[in-house]
């Protein structure tokens, strides 16, 4: 909250929730901590951010919230429940808010990631790969993610989809 209380006056065109932390592995298996945690950031802290730069951008009249779901909220893998219920509820808020924010002048971008080349990703071995083949798993590097994003922002899509990416199951 002091961090939103701080930069209130921040005349935020866009605002990118895109942190994000991986749980994974059997749910009986996985740190209650750890999951605590993760759900903080993934989904707690979007919406903190979102309801704390949302007022601006409504007075303004413009303004685009991007929340950064993934494939993992719409395809439902073993040993991803967890963080699969994080990314499915990002999904959610974001098609919600979608929904609150027509006619405003301010919309949404939901990102529904695919593998990209980045710690996180190289983490999915460590979190699944002892209870899953994961050689389906294909990825991108994040340069090329990022101009799909880009462009995504220039065109004001309301989702960017994965394409160009086999084998996602």
């Amino acid at each position: 909250q002091k961090f939103i209380d701080a930069n209130k006056k921040l005349q935020l065109d866009i605002l990118f929730n895109n942190a994000s932390q991986l749980t994974g592995g059997l749910l009986e298996e996985q740190n209650i901590n750890d999951i605590n945690s993760m759900l903080q950031v993934n989904v707690n802290a979007l919406i903190h951010l979102t309801h704390g730069f949302l007022p601006g951008m409504l007075q303004r009249k413009r303004g685009k919230i991007i929340n950064h779901s993934s494939v993992s909220a719409i395809m439902h893998f073993p040993c991803a429940s967890t963080y699969a219920a994080s990314k499915a509820a990002v999904y959610a808020f974001t098609q919600c808010l979608r929904a609150e924010l027509n006619g405003t002048g301010v919309t949404t971008l939901t990102l529904i990631t695919p593998g990209v080349e980045t710690r996180m990703y190289a983490d999915i071995a460590n979190k699944y790969g002892k209870n899953m083949d994961l050689s389906f798993l294909k990825s991108m590097p994040v340069k090329q993610y990022a101009q799909r994003i880009r462009e995504a922002i220039l065109e004001d899509l309301e989702e960017l989809q994965p394409s160009g990416v086999s084998g996602l199951g």
